[in-house]
């Protein structure tokens, strides 16, 4: 009978293992259906919104305004790298004091020496060949260009 009990106290120490393995399933399982209990009562406890879509919030509507500014300084055309394959020149305003750019990829207040610029949409009144190398002052906005760079959208510029 001493032979025995080896295999015995195995099967007892197994025994045990197994109902503590049962019992955390079981605590496992209770636990998951409260859950599911819980997330269903948050789900259908949702309030309704009632016509509220159709009315945009004022912080929404101000962040899709642009903001027009003016800028002084003087624009030069410089040949864009052939290999950012982006066409042949871009222009630049520099300025002759460091610029505060405000809203920018960085995600915070810059000074910088000079912006890229975008021709006026209707180039048949501005072009800014008619102005390189002349101090002039733009109106435009911020906008967005190469690699998320800033540069302006020109509306309208005058030789000073």
């Amino acid at each position: 009978m001493t032979s025995n009990k080896p295999v015995i106290l195995l099967l007892v120490l197994l025994l045990i293992l197994v109902s503590v393995n049962v019992y955390q399933n079981i605590l496992i399982d209770q636990k998951l259906l409260q859950l599911q209990s819980e997330t269903k009562n948050r789900i259908t406890q949702v309030p309704e919104v009632q016509n509220k879509a159709e009315e945009p919030l004022q912080e929404e509507t101000d962040s899709f305004i642009q903001d027009k500014f003016t800028v002084r300084g003087v624009i030069r055309k410089e040949k864009i790298p052939a290999e950012l394959e982006l066409g042949e020149y871009w222009y630049w305003i520099n300025f002759e004091e460091p610029y505060l750019l405000k809203d920018n990829a960085s995600g915070w207040p810059q000074y910088i020496d000079k912006i890229q610029l975008f021709p006026p949409q209707d180039t048949s009144f501005y072009k800014l060949d008619d102005y390189l190398n002349k101090h002039v002052e733009i109106y435009g906005y911020n906008s967005w260009g190469y690699a998320e760079s800033s540069v302006i959208q020109v509306i309208s510029m005058t030789e000073l």
